[in-house]
């Protein structure tokens, strides 16, 4: 023991001793009045701070104890314990004296060094029963900590006087970890404010090195967020877990069932260099690499929220835990979010300015959320050896979908989709002045122009979409969503756990020829159950494909089509317009346009009653009822089911607006424009714009009007014998069979 106290004393003096030493270099520096000079005593200020703070983390200063001659400061002190604190054993001290300005009994208070700091917490928790004695214990501050304590008890007193119940103004939950070591370790903690306290819930586990929170409505208003706050004791120490990482992994499977967005923060002590925390393969490459079991991560959403893929570190060393963080992140979809922003560029030192061991893991759900990654400046006040971590999110009350691509596109609102179930709230949210105000402005239009037709189609769909938008919400839409591989539809629950069972033993392969063996039976059991799963999966897939074959022939295909590959492949832009714009230049026959023409006289089409007549409501909801649903919109984002439902309510505007487009020949724009999608045709050079098939997608506005159209060119054609008799295709009750029929019967008459 006599050692112990001699070791204590020795680091007291040479705390002194370097205290002492720093004075003088500022009394040298003094001199000097250079910029420079005044950010070194800063710097000499705050290191002199940080080595009281050091030197006082394990004393208690003692007041109104009675001075006497001769007097034993540690005997007095121990026995204080055991007669006014009922501390049942002897406690291990220090250095113990008596300091500072005499007190209300003429007595200097006296300060005690505790060898062990669990001790030091026993005295503290025992305090309560000095209550209304003459004595006191506090801790030890340097006097710069003290004046800023002394400014807050004046508005403590004061509250205290008004019958206010004073705390600290946050709530803490708390989960203890004293048993992981042979010192007190501090625990797990999470404090936050008052007012959220109805959004944050202790998630009770069972596992020692993880505190699970769940934090409803704060950060994102339609998903939790599951907050880990990790403490992994450090590797090679007597108290230290090899299984640590295993059991907090364990513990997010058994939760990621409820929460999909998640952060993990604390001190994980693996050190994990620079390496990449996500395994990506380009789609070039994914036919030739073996990717059934792996999972990868959607590195796609680091590329859309402008986060950098190569992750920076300072500390370029890597350890066991290191290693299993990043095996850890890479099979759980997360990324580790130092030196990935702008607040630590460099990836600083988090540990004794050595090394990078605290960390923040943000999942791929939650990188819309997250803005900032900080890593402050070393403070003895927070940690004795860490420095603090600063992570910065941003509310969002939208789903955001992600987009993995080269280009960057600003983000657009786009409606949920129709539900058949909502069309009378549809309807509901109509607004029937603004439709009376178009109603009323058409009637009153005299001189139709190009900008009078445009702007009331354009006031038809705002009334349509704003009612949509009412309805059915709206949603961020960022394009394509991210092409992370997910699992395949087969791959169960019973799946997920044989895997994480099979990975937990992979990484202990190496420790004897007994865990290899273990090793090979979880492996046989992973692929047994996988193949049992598959098995089952495809049975029950044959069995409702033949069930939807006779009754739902679009979910038998859509089901067929579902895992198909729809990704675009990179195609130099300008050459499919310039293909595009070619492709109908050359196609025109006046040859044909001269014989139609020959066929019926100017004079009949232009006299023609049934053309020319005014377009009625009948032809119009008969063309609304022959649209289908489901349908691709184009730029004015009209789906059939807006006009469908609306017909009855906008009927009288539809057959006013048509007649005004027809009667003036001024198309509006919005019915002229479509979008092209290219669609390669699975055959030839995937750069060749040749190879693909031009998809274009127009304003289903503009074909109800066109199908009215076509409905009276086709009785027209047909009254006036416009069309041949060998014209099949196209042609209601007509068919190609009949022209294959007849060109066999020919075939089989000369054959005989």
């Amino acid at each position: 023991m006599g050692q112990i106290v001699h070791t204590i004393v020795d680091k007291y003096s040479a705390n002194a001793e370097e205290i002492s030493q720093i004075k003088d270099r500022m009394e040298t520096i003094g001199e000097d009045n250079g910029t420079s000079s005044n950010i070194a005593i800063k710097e000499l200020k705050a290191d002199m701070l940080d080595l009281k703070c050091r030197s006082m983390s394990d004393n208690l200063v003692f007041s109104g104890l009675a001075f006497q001659r001769e007097e034993s400061c540690k005997l007095k002190i121990q026995n204080f314990l055991l007669n006014e604190l009922d501390i049942p054993y002897k406690v291990n001290l220090g250095s113990v004296h008596r300091f500072g300005k005499p007190g209300l009994n003429g007595a200097c208070p006296i300060v005690a060094k505790f060898i062990h700091r669990d001790e030091l917490e026993d005295v503290l928790k025992n305090t309560f029963k000095l209550k209304g004695k003459q004595f006191g214990i506090s801790e030890q501050f340097p006097i710069e900590i003290e004046r800023k304590r002394k400014e807050l008890y004046p508005v403590m007193k004061k509250a205290k006087k008004e019958g206010k119940k004073v705390k600290l103004g946050y709530e803490l939950i708390y989960k203890n970890r004293n048993k992981i070591g042979k010192r007190r370790s501090g625990g797990l903690a999470v404090a936050y404010k008052n007012h959220l306290k109805d959004n944050i819930e202790y998630i009770k586990t069972e596992s020692k090195f993880v505190l699970w929170c769940k934090i409803s409505e704060v950060i994102n208003r339609l998903d939790d967020i599951l907050l880990g706050i990790i403490y992994i004791p450090p590797e090679y120490t007597s108290y230290s877990s090899i299984d640590a990482i295993n059991e907090i992994e364990m513990e997010l499977f058994e939760l990621s069932h409820k929460f999909s967005k998640c952060l993990l923060v604390g001190d994980f002590n693996a050190r994990t260099g620079s390496e990449d925390d996500f395994i990506f393969v380009p789609d070039s490459e994914s036919h030739v690499v073996d990717i059934e079991n792996i999972q990868i991560n959607a590195v796609c959403n680091l590329d859309q929220y402008d986060f950098s893929r190569k992750r920076n570190s300072r500390d370029k060393n890597k350890n066991r835990f290191g290693n299993q963080l990043l095996e850890f992140c890479k099979g759980n979809n997360f990324f580790i979010m130092n030196g990935r922003t702008l607040g630590d560029i460099d990836g600083k030192f988090t540990c004794r300015n050595s090394s990078v061991v605290d960390y923040c893991l943000c999942s791929a759900e939650l990188i819309q959320n997250f803005t900032d990654f900080k890593v402050h400046d070393f403070s003895s006040l927070y940690s004795d050896v860490h420095s603090p971590i600063e992570i910065s999110l941003k509310q969002t009350d939208q789903e955001v979908s992600t987009k993995c691509s080269d280009d960057t596109r600003t983000n657009e609102q786009k409606i949920n989709n129709w539900t058949n179930e909502k069309s009378y709230k549809f309807l509901e949210c109509l607004n029937l002045t603004e439709i009376e105000n178009i109603n009323s402005e058409i009637d009153a239009t005299t001189v139709v122009t190009q900008e009078t037709v445009d702007m009331i189609i354009s006031k038809i769909g705002k009334v349509l979409i704003n009612s949509a938008g009412n309805t059915f919400g709206f949603k961020v839409s960022a394009g394509k969503k991210s092409e992370h591989r997910k699992n395949k539809p087969w791959f169960d629950h019973d799946c997920k756990t044989a895997r994480s069972k099979f990975r937990k033993m992979k990484r202990n392969k190496n420790k004897s020829p007994f865990h290899r063996a273990l090793v090979s039976d979880a492996e046989k059991r992973y692929k047994n159950t996988m193949n049992k799963a598959h098995k089952k999966y495809r049975s029950d897939f044959r069995r409702k494909m033949d069930d939807l074959k006779q009754k739902d022939a679009k979910e038998f295909w859509r089901l067929l089509n579902e895992n198909k590959s729809t990704a675009q492949p990179k195609i130099d832009f300008d050459k499919l317009v310039s293909y595009f714009k070619e492709l109908n230049s050359d196609l025109r026959d006046d040859t044909e346009e001269q014989q139609i023409e020959s066929t019926i006289s100017h004079e009949e089409i232009v006299l023609n009653d049934e053309l020319n007549s005014r377009i009625t409501k009948h032809e119009i909801l008969k063309a609304l009822k022959n649209l289908k649903n489901n349908k691709a919109c184009a730029e004015d984002k009209l789906i059939n089911e807006y006009l469908k439902t609306s017909a009855h309510v906008l009927i009288d505007i539809y057959v006013k607006i048509f007649n005004l487009v027809f009667d003036s020949g001024k198309i509006p724009k919005q019915w002229v424009q479509g979008m092209i999608k290219p669609v390669y045709k699975n055959k030839g050079d995937k750069r060749n714009p040749k190879n693909y098939r031009p998809i274009t997608i127009v304003s289903c506005f503009g074909k109800v009007f066109t199908a009215v159209l076509n409905e009276r060119l086709k009785r027209f054609s047909e009254q006036t014998s416009l069309l041949k008799e060998n014209q099949n295709g196209f042609r209601e009750k007509y068919s190609t069979i009949d022209c294959a029929f007849l060109l066999n019967s020919l075939i089989e008459v000369l054959q005989h």
